[in-house]
């Protein structure tokens, strides 16, 4: 992060903790200390040379795949979900905590093939379908999509042969017809908002039409 990046990152906080305040000083609090927090993790993290976290991503991937799994036996459900780890007053997400190292770990693995076959990419897809398979079924489609179209993102601009590229996107098609199958109603009323924002703008949509109005 530039100087310029982190000095408009405190500025924001500061404007967020104000905003906070008129709901009360206790949000402000709980606030100023997630800035303070998200500070000191960004001054440890200057500190850590950035080799050593390459060479301990397998194993951070593997502790946020392990807390996924441990997710699904030991924390309550809040409104239908179990995605969140309650210690105390604060909630943990381990899935926003995998999310550096899955782009970590898939971009260097995608950064290591040198042809583009079965063999080479199975490990791959295995990297990237078990996070996104364990998020789904917490449920999340929202965090699952993110997780998902991010490896895409990362696969497309890899530089894979065009021809593969559409097998691929071929091969993918029977688990896209499968979605309607898969999916629960209001999940896929969800991604019907998201590609059409004027659907449902009464329900689904309304409070991101209503964002959208305001802005």
């Amino acid at each position: 992060m530039t100087n310029k990046s982190f000095i408009l990152a405190i500025i924001l906080s500061i404007i967020g903790i104000a905003t906070q305040s008129l709901f009360g000083p206790l949000s402000a609090l709980y606030h100023t200390l997630f800035t303070l927090a998200g500070l000191a993790i960004y001054i440890a993290l200057q500190k850590i040379n950035l080799q050593y976290i390459l060479r301990l991503q397998f194993v951070l991937y593997a502790v946020s795949i392990f807390l996924l799994i441990v997710l699904f036996f030991i924390a309550d459900p809040i409104r239908g979900s179990r995605r969140w780890f309650v210690i105390g007053d604060f909630n943990i997400q381990p899935s926003v905590m995998l999310t550096p190292f899955y782009i970590l770990i898939i971009t260097t693995y995608i950064t290591s093939i040198r042809d583009y076959t079965l063999k080479r990419l199975f490990p791959l897809f295995l990297l990237v379908f078990i996070p996104v398979f364990l998020v789904f079924k917490q449920p999340d489609l929202g965090t699952a999509l993110i997780l998902f179209s991010t490896f895409g993102f990362i696969f497309f601009y890899s530089g894979i042969p065009v021809k593969k590229l559409v097998l691929l996107c071929l091969c993918a098609i029977p688990f896209v017809i499968a979605l309607p199958f898969v999916l629960k109603s209001y999940q896929l009323q969800r991604l019907e908002s998201f590609f059409n924002p004027h659907f449902d703008t009464s329900g689904v949509n309304y409070n991101s039409l209503q964002s959208s109005i305001a802005i």
